[in-house]
């Protein structure tokens, strides 16, 4: 899956797509790392 729509848009405005499995991945993914950096850190 090609993830960038056009060249344009990238330059222009940072635009690319994200499909939405990794949209919904991403709070997952968060709580997993956060729970890692606060085991390391003791909080």
């Amino acid at each position: 899956m090609n993830l960038v729509k056009s060249k344009q848009r990238v330059a222009v405005h940072g635009e690319v797509f994200t499909p939405p499995r990794m949209v919904e991945a991403m709070p997952t993914y968060l709580r997993m790392n956060v729970r890692e950096l606060a085991a390391r850190t003791g909080r």
